[in-house]
């Protein structure tokens, strides 16, 4: 018979943007001081209920790295802006944000990279940090 079409296995469609992954290695660390920065602004508008736990805490971290959440808006305004050398992508702030697109996925796939390594570390550091902060005050 053939010929009903489909495209085979009936998974989900192709991202029409993928993120180009040999770019992800050169703008890692750009990637990782954008995210700590967005980090700091964003962590003082948390609520009570966020920072007492690690898991809310992962949970806001791990969102920052989505650039379908609210959270991770910000990397909708980001663009890759090639050195004049050649050699480094540098990450450069827009006036506003824009369409997430190859580029947005890139940066996107960086943020999870950096995550992946780090996350533990970096949710158990914010969550030390407001406890100690509670203790304080």
């Amino acid at each position: 018979m053939g010929g009903m079409g489909g495209g085979g296995g009936g998974g989900p469609p192709a991202d029409p943007f993928p993120p180009v992954k040999s770019d992800v290695k050169l703008i890692a660390c750009s990637t990782c001081k954008a995210l700590a920065r967005r980090l700091h602004s964003e962590m003082s508008k948390w609520d009570k209920k966020t920072i007492a736990s690690e898991e809310a805490i992962r949970s806001k971290v791990t969102q920052m790295c989505d650039s379908s959440s609210v959270s991770g808006a910000w990397l909708r305004e980001l663009d890759m802006v090639e050195s004049s050398d050649g050699k480094k992508i540098e990450l450069k702030r827009q006036s506003s944000q824009g369409y997430c697109e190859v580029e947005c996925k890139t940066i996107e796939l960086a943020c999870k990279a950096v995550l992946e390594e780090s996350e533990i570390d970096l949710v158990v550091g914010i969550y030390k940090s407001f406890k100690l902060s509670a203790s304080c005050c």
